[in-house]
Formats: structure tokens, sequence, C-alpha cells
């Protein structure tokens, strides 16, 4: 898929504690919940619509960037990566 490429650049943003706009395919496989940790946004609309929310409130910037970093801390661990790849290789045996 197209957007595979983007979600480091939406997790490096994330990690920096960023409020960020990506689209459902840029989130898919980071799998963080819209309204919490970043904005889903589909349609021109609703793109412009999250950006200009995020704009114009400068809390729900800050908190909704604070979010993303604990969840780029909670879900995206060396362990985790490792956890799985040793899964892979297990059934892959």
């Amino acid at each position: 898929k197209t957007a595979r490429g983007i979600q480091n650049k939406v997790l490096e943003a994330m990690a920096t504690s960023k409020a960020i706009v990506v689209t459902s395919l840029a989130n898919e496989g980071i799998n963080a919940v819209g309204g919490e940790s970043l904005e889903v946004a589909d349609t021109e609309k609703q793109f412009a619509d999250a950006v200009l929310k995020l704009l114009d409130d400068p809390g729900m910037r800050k908190s909704m960037g604070s979010r993303a970093r604990k969840f780029v801390e909670r879900e995206f661990t060396w362990g985790q990566a490792f956890e799985k790849l040793d899964s892979l290789i297990g059934e892959c045996l």
C-alpha cells in the first residue's frame, strides 16, 4: 500500500510530541485512536477541519502531542519488535 512509507514519518512526528493529522491509510499498522494520539481524516474537508481545529487550540495541540509521545513509547519499543521477530522466526522453524 502507498501509505506504508509514511508510517515511519508519522511515528517520528508522534515521538517528538507533535499533534498531527493523518489519513486512515497512514494510521494503518500504527493503530492510534483518532482524537487521542492523533487526528484521522480522509477527505479534504475533514483534513482541513482537523488542521484548523488543532491550530485554533494550543492546549489541544500540546495534550495530543503529549499523548502521541506516550503512545509511541508504549507501543513501539525494541522489545516488542524483537518479540514479534522471535515469534515469526519460531513459526518458520
